[in-house]
């Protein structure tokens, strides 16, 4: 490619900032120009901080409850100000995986679209526009179509999404000192649902405290737990605060090392269970949305345990230590992620 490209990239959740730092990285080791733009949601304006990425912080995210109003509001409110933002700065592509108001905001100023997605039954409508959209070869393309994402716009990669970012892993050596967790002991890593959520339910609030009990009455293990929001945070200390064996970290907490050091990895949500499951970490779903072709082939490999109501947890206790390999991945799809932005980027309409 023979000139500099100008890409926007828009970090709406905490998962992408890890899926995009080695992008970034390999578009500006190209010669490329990169912007960032991060909403102040979750981890999401932390982490990016933690991994050095210089984003402007654009927008919130509504973090106390289902309140749809005050959900579409604030993205409603968000798309404006990302099209502010956008317009004549002369963006060749936005790039995102799955920001609906860099998708809305992109439409509004005509910056060509390219997007990614692993969960099928997400709401697709804002990205019927997408000039590039990249899926994992595990899913099937119809209910994308189904939702408006052009046929033509569809690109596959092989392997998961967190296999882009966990190419090259290397896990810290200090993880389970940093959190006071011996090294003999067993460590479960939970993070509980997603409770602003569309695909959340009152289901998973009884499993996510019956997991945590079963967790904390094991004698030899000790209970890592990642509240997604200060709200979040402040109920599991309020009820949690004074066991000796829960840990809920401060700051910003390095994810896939995280994971490499736990004897079980369990959330309500996906990605990092996903990161378990690539780094040969046992990995338990809470999640009682439908379930995705992704979770479905990895439980259907053995790789992965779905816990639907609370007898699946037997499946999971007590929990043993478990033996670790180096923790290296192998090269995921990064390339072909980071080919395709490009692609949208310069291919004619």
């Amino acid at each position: 490619m023979s000139h500099s490209l100008k890409i926007w990239i828009d970090l709406e959740n905490s998962p992408h900032v890890l899926f995009f730092q080695p992008i970034i990285d390999r578009l500006r080791s190209m010669g490329h120009s990169v912007e960032v733009t991060a909403r102040n949601f979750c981890n999401t304006v932390a982490l990016a901080e933690a991994r050095g990425l210089d984003a402007r912080v654009i927008g919130s995210g509504y973090d106390k409850g289902r309140k749809l109003l005050a959900k579409y509001s604030l993205i409603g409110l968000r798309t404006l100000q990302l099209a502010a933002y956008a317009r004549g700065r002369g963006f060749d592509v936005a790039a995102s995986h799955g920001s609906r108001t860099q998708a809305l905001a992109a439409k509004l100023t005509g910056v060509p679209l390219f997007s990614s997605q692993d969960y099928e039954f997400n709401d697709l409508r804002a990205f019927r526009w997408a000039k590039r959209f990249m899926i994992p070869t595990l899913v099937p393309a119809d209910p994308y179509i189904a939702q408006g994402v052009p046929k033509a716009a569809i690109r596959r990669y092989q392997g998961l999404k967190e296999e882009v970012y966990l190419a090259g892993f290397s896990p810290s050596a200090d993880v389970r000192s940093e959190l006071g967790v011996p090294d003999d002991a067993v460590m479960v890593v939970f993070r509980p649902k997603a409770t602003q959520a569309h695909y959340g339910s009152g289901q998973e609030s009884d499993l996510d405290r019956e997991l945590m009990e079963r967790a904390a009455a094991q004698d030899d293990a000790y209970l890592i737990v990642l509240p997604r929001t200060e709200s979040q945070r402040a109920d599991l200390a309020a009820a949690w605060g004074d066991h000796p064996r829960v840990v809920l970290p401060e700051g910003v907490v390095d994810g896939p090392s995280l994971m490499y050091a736990a004897d079980l990895v369990a959330t309500g949500g996906g990605t990092m269970v996903r990161e378990a499951v690539a780094l040969g970490v046992p990995a338990a779903s809470l999640f009682q949305g439908t379930e995705g072709a992704v979770d479905h082939a990895l439980k259907q490999q053995g790789r992965l345990v779905a816990v639907r109501e609370p007898g699946d947890l037997d499946r999971l206790f007590p929990v043993g230590r478990r033996e670790r390999d180096s923790g290296a991945s192998e090269t995921g799809p990064l390339e072909s992620v980071t080919d395709c932005i490009l692609d949208a980027a310069t291919t004619p309409k």
